[in-house]
Order: structure tokens, then sequence, then C-alpha cells
């Protein structure tokens, strides 16, 4: 999967939707630790914060109903707080 966005970090959600992490556009690296959510819902709040739109939004909720983990590339807005810990440097 290509970011959708091109330069926009992807977040990839893990199976148990509590853990998720920020990919390079590329999908070639990591650019941020795995950052553990209270729960699902806590994580998904977090992506609509830092700049998800309802179509990503479906789409995330989409994945993870049929195969269990999830992504979505998000055009994170100016002046959000990184939640995801990611490294600008590294895009």
């Amino acid at each position: 999967m290509q970011s959708a966005i091109f330069g926009q970090p992807v977040v990839a959600i893990s199976r148990s939707g509590r853990l998720a992490h920020g990919l390079h556009p590329d999908l070639s690296k990591a650019i941020g630790p795995w950052v553990k959510f209270a729960s699902a819902d806590v994580l998904e709040k977090a992506i609509t914060y830092l700049g998800a739109t309802t179509e990503e939004l479906e789409e995330f909720r989409d994945a993870m109903r049929r195969w269990g983990q999830g992504s979505s590339a998000l055009a994170i807005q100016p002046n959000k707080k990184n939640l995801l810990r990611l490294d600008y440097k590294l895009l």
C-alpha cells in the first residue's frame, strides 16, 4: 500500500488495535516507536485528532474488520501534539 497522500506518514495499527507506529510514506522503514494506547477507541480518537478524515477512518475500520489490522495515511495537521512520537527527520 502506497501512502494516499504523497510524503505523509502512514500509521500502522496492530491486530490488538491498541498499538500504533508511524511508517515512512514508501513503507520502507519505521519513523517512530510502537506506542501503546489504553484501548482501540482511544487510538481511533488519536488518529482523528491527528487529522484522519471520515473516509480514512472508515477505510481503517473496514481493514480492521476484514484483516484484523489496519493502516491510515495521514496528513498530520500543524500544531498537533506528536502523539505517535514520529521522527520527522526520517521522512
